[in-house]
């Protein structure tokens, strides 16, 4: 079996954003600088199931989206778009 890299990660980053993997938000001084540094107007966060820390959450004029693949919060976690399927309904995230 091998990794998949995802097309938005195999399309690289323009100038303005930054990606981290996740788990290496909270704790990661690199990150933090590069996102203080370009000043962003607003964040998004794509399926990242941890906390986003309050610096983050502070830091954008505009704030912060958080999109997620499932219907929050009736179904929660790594799998929440797959139980969804499995209880068969018929909207999800």
């Amino acid at each position: 079996m091998e990794v998949a890299v995802s097309p938005v990660k195999r399309g690289g980053a323009p100038p303005r954003h930054c990606r981290a993997a996740t788990g290496a938000i909270k704790n990661n001084a690199e990150f933090r600088d590069q996102l203080i540094a370009i000043r962003p107007d607003a964040i998004i966060v794509v399926g990242y199931g941890r906390i986003i820390p309050q610096w983050m959450i502070d830091l954008p004029r505009l704030g912060n989206v958080n999109l997620h693949a499932s219907l929050l919060p009736k179904y929660r976690g790594a799998a929440a778009d797959s139980v969804g399927d499995r209880q068969r309904e018929s909207v999800t995230g």
